[in-house]
């Protein structure tokens, strides 16, 4: 995947955003990207998340947070959404 996922990944956020529908499946995959599905099983990518700035961080934990909300199918899979998305936040604090 490499750096051109830096260079994409901002598509995906703006389509999830503004036309949920539309942008579908891709937006699953860019947040697998970081996050592990289903979320119990694994970690988060924290390889990938460090290659972006402290600002790109910012941004794509507050995206991450919002898909986990809004993707989730229940209760629990938002929990271990938001237990993955803590991981993220630790590694970089």
């Amino acid at each position: 995947m490499g750096r051109a996922f830096a260079y994409y990944l901002p598509a995906f956020i703006v389509a999830s955003l503004t036309d949920p529908e539309a942008a579908d499946v891709g937006v699953l995959f860019a947040a697998w990207m970081f996050l592990p599905y289903p979320p119990e099983d694994g970690k988060p990518n924290v390889e990938r998340f460090r290659s972006f700035t402290a600002e790109q961080r910012s941004l794509i934990l507050e995206w991450l947070a919002w898909f986990a909300e809004t993707e989730a199918i229940d209760g629990e899979q938002r929990e271990g959404y938001a237990k993955q998305i803590d991981i993220l936040r630790q590694a970089v604090a």
